[in-house]
């Protein structure tokens, strides 16, 4: 009996998590009884267990579901009843079941998850391999009797259930007469994309089957049962079942042009299937690189935790809904988050974090995804990045190919029309006033969601491939925090009805931007729009299926592949505009884009990089673009913000009253911040927001003008000593210097990676403060598990500098 540590087979413990409840281990379900035209008897292993709802799945009920759920989930047992020992003679019967692991899983490229191997557990428990295979594929197994096979006598079937109550019509339980060679189709391709088994060989009493699984098979942990018909003249058929002990882990199979995942190109496979390591961007459109994360998809538990996420996203039930990547995608983008139905992660951008952990020192998902099922509750906290890391992880483990996409200068709108409004009214001085409380809609200077690959039989052609599916909990559709899967070109196109959710997705990279002046309490007028403010480098790393190389900021980083064209057509170019008229007709919105030139404008010049513990200089240019002398009033301002643009701290203001401007000439006004004013403000992955406004004496003509720029933190250097081989200690070194002229508090340090010996580290160093200007080092003690090219994800979490990062790919020799 195979066990994991995800709950199988031990006695479960005591949840921690709210609204948890501690329960009784289950008996091992077993087969409804047969209809009353054929007899059943049982014989061989009875220790297997089937899974619908188990003690992993209880464990996270809330007590006013419990009379709901649990009557559905009873237990369903088969009689077991031990046939006459003369029927037992002659009917052939089955001494074991190879499931030829090591050969399977290679063919099916699940060779990679770590349940495929007899292993020990970092706790010290030893743990049998699992078959882990894909749909639309034959695998092999070998049948052992107690005596040889005879064709034109002994009636031999394979029975595949999944779920407590398993029934046909629900395809929760698949009957698989074996045939010889000839007389049926195993390679899905020709005759049929339906089950089948034909024997390949037989040598002594053993058989050699072929196992070809529908290609519209429910994912998930199947049973096998193996009968043997006996017919006799005058009596009922009498079925020898055996049940082999070990479950079946089926996946989608994007290698099989009979999936609807299937994606043509082994490139793309090993990065957005098999590759385990990689890097999310985040930053503002100017300045942005990769954060290195650990998806770690093939580590132990990491599958059946996903597999879990999707029976509770459809009712603790296996349902015909966890056979198509639309419906699974839909269920995993609600379940990644813990907004509703109890997921795995809680959302939080208020830089208040003192319950749980900061979003910027996770290093990957497993660390997150080990906790959620540790603790029976939600993990504290995420943001975009996080909520997309986890998704890819899920996504990819089941056989979903799937990429975290980053967007910048992304549009949150809340309101469905695609637009972002914003509201403005002049003061009795003539200045501009934002009114930042009516302004529910946001640009954020980036999002992070995802793209799911898949087919889209319930669309018109043209939007297979790419969709977008977002677990960020942002908006409800369909009364949860889910979004899509939207496809990728429906977005490109303006094809906003598509579902679903595409108008949300449609506005993240094409909406614009509007200004609406208050004329009254009830009056509005519109008075700008900004075409091109909105999604902008839209990147995700590479399909190389290798480990990031570079940390390098910048749109050229060698790791950054630029996606920005398969979203959208470029600004100000005939299919935009095209586009754009198309969806502003579907909405009604009637804006007006022919805009009145100024007589003077403000511009504020680039600020490419700040360095934490640098001064900033802010320059704004004021152009008197007419004929006639203009004196202006300017004030510039500087305000932290998170990355989503909410504002944090006013950090610094300068007004500049009636400066003289000559006609056609310019002039430059500037602030200067010290770093004493913005260290301890700043928040992970946020921005300094500056903002140039003001107004012409002589017309009371307004002008305003925004940016954005991030203080870039120093980074981590980690190395290694020495060769790294496996099961034997090798030393990590990990240091920085503080370039601040105060010290840096509460360091803690987070470190994964693929097959290390505890999976992830939380450590608090030695070195809790460091000095201003001084030196930060720590090393530690690290055995990995596996060979081959490992990625090591290390974050230094500091109380004054956020999103400090380093990593390391190490070759691990046997």
């Amino acid at each position: 009996m195979s066990r994991s540590r995800f709950g199988r087979d031990r006695e479960p413990r005591i949840p921690r998590g709210p609204g948890s409840l501690p329960v009784t281990p289950r008996r091992p379900p077993t087969l409804p009884d047969p209809p009353d035209s054929v007899m059943m008897f049982n014989y061989g292993p009875t220790t297997r267990r089937r899974i619908d709802m188990d003690t992993r799945d209880m464990k996270f009920i809330d007590p006013e579901e419990k009379d709901k759920i649990l009557p559905s989930a009873r237990t369903a047992r088969r009689r077991t009843i031990r046939p006459p020992e003369d029927e037992m003679r002659q009917i052939l019967q089955v001494k074991g079941v190879d499931l030829h692991i090591a050969e399977n899983t290679k063919a099916h490229h699940t060779d990679k998850y770590e349940q495929t191997e007899d292993r020990k557990t970092d706790d010290g428990k030893d743990e049998s391999a699992e078959l882990v295979v894909r749909r639309a594929q034959t695998f092999d197994l070998t049948l052992t009797f107690d005596r040889p096979f005879q064709a034109d006598g002994d009636n031999i079937q394979l029975i595949f259930q999944i779920g407590t109550m398993p029934r046909p019509q629900w395809q929760t339980m698949v009957t698989v007469p074996v045939k010889q060679a000839g007389t049926g189709s195993s390679d899905g391709t020709a005759v049929s994309r339906a089950w089948s088994a034909t024997i390949k060989s037989q040598e002594g009493n053993s058989l050699l089957v072929s196992v070809y699984i529908g290609s519209d098979c429910i994912i998930g942990e199947w049973d096998l049962a193996v009968y043997s018909v006996m017919h006799k003249s005058g009596e009922r058929p009498k079925i020898f079942a055996y049940d082999h002990p070990d479950n079946i882990f089926i996946l989608l199979n994007p290698w099989s042009r009979d999936d609807t995942v299937y994606l043509d190109n082994q490139e793309l496979l090993n990065e957005y299937v098999l590759n385990d390591t990689g890097g999310i961007f985040v930053g503002n459109y100017k300045q942005f690189r990769p954060r290195p994360w650990f998806f770690g998809q093939f580590e132990d538990g990491i599958l059946e935790i996903t597999l879990h996420l999707l029976r509770r996203a459809f009712g603790y039930r296996i349902s015909t809904a966890m056979a198509d990547p639309v419906q699974i995608s839909r269920a995993l983008s609600k379940m990644v988050n813990a907004n509703d139905d109890r997921g795995v992660v809680i959302g939080r951008w208020d830089g208040e974090y003192s319950d749980g952990k900061t979003p910027s020192s996770w290093t990957g998902s497993v660390s997150i995804l080990d906790q959620y099922e540790k603790s029976g509750g939600a993990v504290k906290y995420g943001q975009c990045w996080v909520f997309s890391g986890v998704l890819t992880t899920v996504c990819r483990a089941i056989g979903l190919p799937a990429r975290s996409v980053s967007n910048f200068k992304s549009a949150h709108d809340t309101d469905g029309n695609t637009t972002i409004d914003r509201h403005i009214k002049f003061d009795e001085n003539g200045d501009v006033v934002f009114l930042n409380e009516r302004d529910k809609d946001s640009i954020w200077n980036f999002h992070v969601w995802n793209d799911a690959w898949m087919t889209r039989p319930d669309l018109p052609e043209g939007h297979n491939g790419w969709q977008t599916i977002d677990s960020t909990p942002q908006e409800l559709s369909e009364g949860s925090f889910q979004c899509g899967p939207s496809p990728v070109a429906a977005s490109k196109s303006g094809k906003i009805h598509l579902p679903y959710d595409t108008p949300f997705v449609f506005a993240e990279v094409n909406g614009h931007v509007v200004y609406w002046e208050m004329k009254s309490d009830t009056e509005w007028k519109q008075v700008h729009v900004d075409r091109f403010e909105v999604g902008a480098y839209i990147s995700t790393k590479v399909p190389n299926g290798k480990a990031l190389t570079s940390l390098a900021w910048g749109a050229n980083n060698p790791d950054r592949e630029d996606i920005t064209h398969l979203y959208k057509h470029p600004d100000g170019s005939p299919q935009e505009e095209t586009t754009m008229a198309e969806v502003t007709k579907q909405l009604e919105l009637g804006l007006k884009y022919e805009q009145p030139k100024k007589e003077v404008t403000v511009r504020l010049q680039d600020i490419v990089s700040v360095y934490a513990g640098e001064e900033i200089q802010l320059v704004a240019i004021i152009d008197n673009n007419s004929t006639k002398v203009r004196n202006v009033t300017v004030g510039l301002s500087a305000t932290t913000t998170t990355y989503d643009g909410v504002g944090v701290k006013d950090i610094a203001t300068m007004n500049f009253k009636k400066e003289p401007i000559q006609p056609g000439q310019s002039r430059r006004v500037e602030l200067r911040i010290g770093s004493d004013k913005y260290l301890g403000h700043l928040i992970s992955n946020g921005s300094i927001t500056v903002r140039a406004q003001g107004r012409v004496v002589e017309t009371s003509e307004s002008f305003v003008a925004m940016d954005n720029f991030i203080v870039k933190p120093p980074e981590l250097s980690v190395e290694v000593e020495g060769d790294v081989y496996v099961r034997k200690p090798f030393k990590l070194m990990i240091s920085f210097t503080n370039p601040l002229k105060v010290p840096l508090t509460g360091c803690k340090l987070e470190l994964s990676g693929p097959g290390l010996m505890g999976r992830t580290f939380t450590i608090e160093p030695r070195q809790v403060t460091v000095p201003a200007g001084g030196r930060f080092s720590e090393s530690l003690s690290l055995i990995s598990r596996k060979a081959g090219v490992k990625e090591l994800v290390v974050t230094l979490d500091t109380n004054e500098l956020p999103d400090i990062f380093g990593m390391k790919a190490v070759y691990v020799y046997f």
